[in-house]
């Protein structure tokens, strides 16, 4: 597994849970897939990026969403700040931080745990898979 780049956080100002809810209309199964990530710091509000940005692999991703982009259940952990690269591998650097970065799933493929260590501090979020 490698960190794919393809959003651009448009504006990182703080959205809450229930501005999220009523901004989007979400079918009940995500909405309530959503209330379920644990976790998190905020929310924000991304944008893929324009396609003259994205390389091979990146549209092979965007084009696997059929939903349209508002209302796809597509979340993605961010780390704030200039990156080196479009892709780059799962230990980075942003600014002065090192960032690591790791991803399980649980046996039974129900949770998701995405892990951060910045700069050896640990920020690691959860969410349930979709069910097939």
């Amino acid at each position: 597994m490698e960190v794919l780049c393809c959003v651009n956080v448009i504006k990182s100002a703080l959205i809450t849970l229930p501005e999220l809810l009523k901004k989007y209309p979400w079918d009940p199964d995500t909405a309530e897939h959503l209330t379920k990530i644990t976790g998190w710091k905020y929310i924000y509000e991304a944008r893929v990026v324009d396609s003259s940005e994205q390389n091979a692999r990146m549209r092979s991703l965007i084009k696997s969403l059929i939903i349209p982009p508002a209302l796809s259940p597509y979340s993605a952990p961010v780390v704030v700040g200039k990156i080196p690269a479009v892709e780059i591998d799962k230990k980075f650097k942003v600014g002065s931080a090192d960032v690591a970065y790791s991803m399980r799933v649980s046996q039974d493929k129900r949770v998701i745990s995405y892990k951060f260590l910045i700069n050896g501090k640990p920020v690691t979020l959860t969410e349930e898979n979709f069910p097939d």
